[in-house]
């Protein structure tokens, strides 16, 4: 190699009019391509008040560690936060995970039901009582009255701390009532059924009980409001947002919130929200064509076991994950950790799933073992701003694979060449060796050769177009100011594999002859 001239200016820390002698240092390291952390945040409503309350600030963010059950201590055992964080944990045990407590809404009514054990006891068996996936397991004696019954369920709810409900007596000995322990519509999700398993699962009442006014709690009415949740996340760089709540309100707040982090001011790229919705068919395509958020996701549910929150909290596990370390891979069949399907005469079908995807409504389908795994993860927009249908946002990799993607520029350029203070010159400007320069021509060159490393991790493709639809160049009025106009074709999920199948009983020589 040729020797050269490098002037003393190409040096950070060592002065240019040094005049002491001896070997003088500085080190500077060169910025690699390091993956940025994607960290998740539950937002949900704690146990504020009474007994078993959670000990956590409302409307702070908490970070939660290992397996998740110091939910239960933050937000008390039972809290919509606590189910959720231990759904969530039980199908991901990586994602870093923050959890934002709010308390009730003073003006809320808590969701109640009513049950009824009928009859007495023709012989001693086991009495199978869920909440939700939880069973309680009341034991039963011969002649046992149903007032009898009733007493030692109220006992059995009550000492299972970590269900979502409490029960207390009526003034009808034989009556059982469950009363949520939030006041808001997320008592309205769970659900109250006996042997869930059925004879085959060696469940079933006790011969000569019965057992009515079960499913679905309801009455329970306003969720808390979100301007404390929101505050909280201001400056604080999450990727992924769980809401426990699906409520038109809380997707009106949201869906501004991550719109606001969606720009150059706020400047959080790829971010997400997930929640989930009960309902029939014809009511959760009626909520979705209603709403027309690109950056919300919500999972679509009907006569589930589990609460919508919670079926939500385990699908969102597994889709971070999955978007974290591969944005444009799709998530169908990936399962979730725990949960359980509707039984099958109320099971959405294919048809039916197709109308919600229509509808702006996330999916899931059993499996066929019983559980449930993803369909298809979509965002609820539908519709650009003139009304039009548009997909370009539809599938959740989407605005996952282009965060990826603009994050990764912002790195490497502000790596390369703000963090370096390099100069701006015009291309072909004879800078000397050493001195920290850039010109529009390399900063081209930096950003093509990074597009060429996006498609060899398949999250980009077509380079050829890039190059030719790719511009950068100095600002005309702005000296210090380069501007790019950066085309990206991102890489894509396969959704749909479509296959024709054309038979013959035995084909024709002349047609084989002409192929």
């Amino acid at each position: 190699m040729a020797t050269m001239q490098i002037a003393a200016e190409a040096f950070d820390e060592i002065a240019a009019e040094e005049r002491i002698s001896g070997v003088q240092s500085e080190v500077v390291g060169v910025p690699g391509y390091l993956r940025e952390s994607q960290e998740a945040c539950i937002v949900a409503q704690m146990v504020s008040a009474g007994e078993g309350a959670g000990t956590a600030l409302p409307g702070v963010p908490y970070v939660i560690s290992g397996d998740g059950s110091q939910a239960a201590v933050l937000g008390g055992r039972g809290s919509q936060a606590h189910r959720m964080t231990k759904a969530f944990r039980a199908g991901n045990k990586t994602t870093p995970l923050s959890v934002i407590f709010l308390a009730d809404d003073a003006a809320g009514v808590a969701a109640t039901k009513t049950v009824t054990i009928g009859g007495a006891a023709t012989a001693a068996g086991t009495l199978p009582f869920y909440v939700g996936l939880d069973r309680i397991r009341v034991g039963v004696a011969e002649d046992d009255a149903a007032a009898d019954v009733a007493t030692a369920l109220i006992a059995a709810i009550n000492a299972a701390a970590d269900l979502m409900v409490t029960a207390e007596a009526t003034a009808t000995p034989a009556e059982v009532k469950v009363t949520a322990k939030h006041k808001g519509e997320c008592g309205n999700e769970v659900k109250l059924h006996v042997a869930l398993l059925g004879e085959l699962g060696g469940e079933a009442v006790p011969a000569g009980l019965t057992v009515s006014g079960l499913g679905f709690l309801t009455a329970g009415a306003t969720n808390p409001e979100q301007a404390a949740a929101r505050a909280a996340v201001a400056n604080r760089e999450y990727f992924y947002f769980l809401l426990g709540w699906s409520d038109t309100a809380t997707l009106d707040a949201w869906s501004a919130e991550i719109e606001d982090m969606w720009t150059p001011t706020r400047d959080l790229w790829g971010r997400i929200a997930f929640t989930g919705r009960r309902g029939s068919l014809s009511q959760l395509k009626s909520f979705g064509a209603a709403r027309n958020d690109r950056f919300i996701s919500s999972v679509g549910t009907y006569e589930t076991p589990s609460p919508a929150f919670e079926t939500a909290a385990r699908a969102f596990a597994r889709v971070v994950r999955s978007l974290a370390n591969h944005p444009a891979r799709p998530l169908h069949t990936l399962t979730l950790v725990g949960d359980r399907a509707a039984p099958p005469e109320s099971r959405f079908s294919k048809a039916d799933r197709k109308d919600l995807l229509w509808s702006g409504l996330a999916t899931i389908e059993a499996t066929p073992a019983g559980g449930l795994q993803i369909d298809r993860m979509i965002t609820m927009w539908q519709r650009n701003s003139a009304g039009d249908a548009d997909d370009t946002w539809l599938d959740v990799t989407t605005p996952a694979t282009v965060g990826r993607i603009v994050n990764e520029i912002k790195k490497l350029v502000h790596d390369r060449f703000i963090a370096t203070r390099c100069i701006l010159v015009d291309d072909g400007t004879p800078v000397g060796p050493g001195i920290p320069y850039t010109t529009p021509k390399l900063i081209e060159a930096t950003v093509i050769a990074h597009y060429d490393r996006l498609q060899s991790l398949g999250l980009a493709e077509n380079i050829e177009a890039f190059k030719a639809l790719f511009k950068v160049g100095r600002d005309p009025s702005n000296p210090t100011r380069v501007n790019m106009i950066y085309t990206p074709d991102i890489a894509n999920p396969l959704i749909t594999f479509a296959n024709r199948v054309e038979f013959s009983l035995q084909w024709p020589q002349e047609l084989l002859a002409a192929a």
